[in-house]
C-alpha cells in the first residue's frame, strides 16, 4: 500500500513540473487590435485565446454612452476616453507560419495564447 502511495506522488509531481504547452515570448501587449509584439523580433501578432483561457475570462460589457455637446468649440473640448497603454507581457503560445492574420490581414503571425501576465506599463528598456 505504501509503494502505491510513493508511486502516486512521484507520477503527481512529474506532472506538476510538466512543459506547458507552447512557446514564452515577452513584449509588448495592445488593447486596441488587440496586438502583441515580441522583443526582438518586428512583427505584430494577432492574438486568440485558448478555450480553457476564454473559459476563465470575465468580459465587461458596460457600454458608456457620451452625449454629443451642440456646439463645436464644446465638441472639441469635450473629453474622449482614452485606450490604456501598452503593457509590458510575458505570453505562453503557440505561433502560425508568417502570412496575412488578423483583420484585413494586417498581422504577421497569430498566436495562440495558452497563458499571459501582464506586468505594467511597457517601457523599453523591458525588452532588454
Amino acid at each position: 500500500m505504501l509503494k502505491h502511495y510513493a508511486t502516486v506522488l512521484v507520477l503527481a509531481a512529474g506532472f506538476a513540473c510538466s512543459r506547458k504547452p507552447g512557446d514564452e515570448f515577452k513584449g509588448r501587449w495592445m488593447v486596441d487590435g488587440p496586438a502583441f509584439e515580441p522583443c526582438g523580433i518586428s512583427e505584430r501578432w494577432w492574438p486568440v485565446f485558448d478555450s480553457s483561457l476564454a473559459a476563465e475570462t470575465t468580459v465587461e460589457t458596460t457600454m458608456v454612452f457620451i452625449a454629443r455637446p451642440s456646439d463645436s468649440a464644446a465638441a472639441r473640448a469635450s473629453h474622449v476616453p482614452q485606450l490604456p497603454p501598452p503593457m509590458f507581457a510575458t505570453v505562453r503560445g503557440e505561433t502560425s507560419a508568417v502570412g496575412a492574420h488578423g483583420p484585413s490581414g494586417g498581422y504577421q503571425r497569430q498566436i495562440l495564447v495558452h497563458h499571459f501576465d501582464l506586468a505594467g506599463p511597457f517601457k523599453p528598456a523591458d525588452c532588454r
